[in-house]
């Protein structure tokens, strides 16, 4: 079923709108709490600086060099790692369409070890980011996180399609159910845009205040054993009728409440990293062994960050061509000492 989805209305978005800044204060953390209990989602500016997320963007482009298995000297004789001109990246110049990031979902970078890479870790250990959970969690400031697929695409946008005509795959679910294990307990999960999404762009699509009704509704219904939960198709109307695509500045993160029915908007360029914490008090036993193996092996978590669940969108095995080879080497970095570097492990 496709339909088309509104951008979101200026006055919504500044009702959602909260700086980083102001979680700082007493009153902003208040103020950012009411924004996320009363809709369900917010859009926290400036979490990161222009100059954070321009150092992120390169340590992405760092990744994308690592992973192709060929001497720097003829990594360099590459179109994508040419000399850069007019300011592109090499993560723009990327020949997703030949060799895609994710072979199991082109809107992931999920392969290659980069969800450990060097882009994706400098997002997770941000004080700012931090500080968006620990205030979710009421001050709690032990916190473990969760480290799920990079959304990348580096299509161009699209101008001559009117935004009236656009229709996408409706796909709308909540990331947690009352009848799985651990279901109970709030979650709240992020995505940190490094490129700014716009009508053009892909972007992530909410229902402002689903987390309630809606989602008490589709509970009542239905005992989701997983946390994984599907609208069911007769309500897919309503959610094209209520739902937003988000509009994310570079640097900006959309927090929302694992409840709310959401999905991801594909229809042009994107790079952000989505970011989930919870407080370690959560992890049963074995978690932490198998997000350490997460690690080492350069694969991607579900983005419950107490579950560490591996996620099925990653493909392990090289790819590429025999001209240009792609291995899982994005994640070397954080083992050069010879284990997990501490900062990481602090936080599986």
């Amino acid at each position: 079923m496709k339909r088309h989805i509104n951008v979101i209305p200026a006055e919504l978005l500044t009702s959602v709108s909260v700086d980083a800044s102001s979680l700082q204060t007493d009153e902003g953390a208040t103020a950012f709490a009411e924004v996320m209990d009363t809709f369900g989602f917010a859009v926290i500016t400036n979490v990161l600086t222009e100059e954070e997320a321009a150092v992120a963007e390169a340590l992405f482009d760092e990744d994308l060099f690592s992973i192709v298995d060929l001497p720097d000297d003829e990594k360099l004789k590459q179109t994508c790692f040419q000399p850069k001109s007019g300011g592109k990246s090499y993560a723009k110049r990327w020949p997703s369409d030949m060799f895609p990031l994710g072979r199991a979902n082109p809107a992931f970078a999920s392969d290659y070890g980069l969800p450990q890479g060097k882009c994706a870790w400098k997002c997770r250990t941000n004080p700012n980011v931090h500080r968006v959970f620990e205030v979710m969690f009421g001050g709690c400031k032990d916190l473990c996180v969760g480290m799920d697929n990079i959304f990348f695409d580096n299509s161009r946008e699209n101008h001559t399609i009117p935004d009236a005509d656009r229709e996408e795959d409706l796909w709308p679910h909540a990331d947690q159910s009352l009848h799985a294990d651990g279901g109970d307990k709030p979650c709240y999960q992020g995505i940190l845009y490094l490129w700014p999404s716009n009508e053009y762009s892909s972007t992530t699509v909410v229902w402002p205040g689903s987390h309630k009704d809606a989602y008490v509704k589709m509970m009542a219904e239905r005992a989701y054993g997983h946390h994984y939960c599907r609208l069911p198709p007769q309500y897919h109307e309503d959610f094209a009728n209520g739902a937003v695509r988000v509009v994310i500045p570079r640097g900006g993160m959309i927090l929302w409440n694992s409840k709310l029915l959401h999905q991801g908007w594909n229809i042009g360029p994107r790079l952000a990293v989505p970011i989930c914490m919870e407080p370690k008090e959560r992890r049963a036993e074995g978690v932490i062994d198998r997000k350490r193996l997460a690690v080492e092996k350069g694969v991607p978590t579900t983005h419950w960050a107490s579950l560490g669940l591996i996620h099925g969108c990653v493909t392990e095995r090289p790819g590429g061509s025999k001209k240009f080879p792609l291995c899982a080497k994005a994640q070397e970095w954080i083992m050069a000492s010879g284990d997990i570097d501490l900062a990481i492990a602090e936080l599986l």
